[in-house]
């Protein structure tokens, strides 16, 4: 009686899991639904042109666009980026980052900035490590603009246990060659 017990619990366990089995292929490799204005094959399409209102969001208050239109877009973060990569320094790699960001820079900036900053380290270990606090667009024209990026400065020596952190502005005069903002002027206040 207990072998004809487990013989059909091993039957019912089996049919399940093909069952199972069976349901998981089709969901699986089944038929691929189409929508209905498609042809099976075909590339869906995406309405990209319009405006906010076709698709159902509201329209954008004048204010911002012509705040859009004058201030260029990634001239903030690209001035963050770079008062953070100017003031950071380190004796082990003294001109590294100067160097680093030659292609951000007019080259008339770039010899100044080789020029300004020392050629080999010194005797002990020094470095500042820079962080970008914000970034306030002062002046913009077709093809200047001024940023005043405000910045939190570590001082590390020596020890390296307890750095030096105090707060420094970087004005920052950007000039447009072509399409591309570059530094033409880095002055810290």
């Amino acid at each position: 009686m207990f072998e004809d017990r487990r013989r059909l619990v091993l039957i019912i366990l089996v049919i399940a899991i093909a069952i199972a089995l069976a349901i998981v292929l089709w969901l699986v490799f089944g038929p691929k639904k189409t929508p209905e204005n498609q042809q099976p094959g075909s590339t869906p399409q995406v309405e990209t042109s319009g405006n906010a209102a076709t698709f159902g969001l509201p329209a954008a208050p004048p204010e911002r666009l012509e705040q859009e239109n004058q201030y260029p877009i990634g001239l903030k973060q690209l001035a963050m980026s770079f008062a953070e990569r100017y003031g950071s320094y380190s004796t082990d790699e003294p001109q590294k980052n100067i160097k680093d960001l030659e292609s951000l820079m007019t080259p008339a900036m770039y010899k100044t900035a080789l020029a300004q900053s020392p050629v080999i380290g010194a005797s002990g270990f020094s470095g500042y490590s820079v962080k970008a606090l914000s970034a306030d667009l002062q002046n913009i024209k077709a093809d200047s603009a001024a940023v005043l990026v405000k910045t939190q400065v570590s001082q590390t020596s020596g020890d390296g246990i307890t750095p030096n952190v105090y707060y420094r502005n970087l004005q920052l005069n950007f000039i447009k060659f072509g399409t591309e903002w570059l530094v033409n002027q880095a002055r810290w206040q």
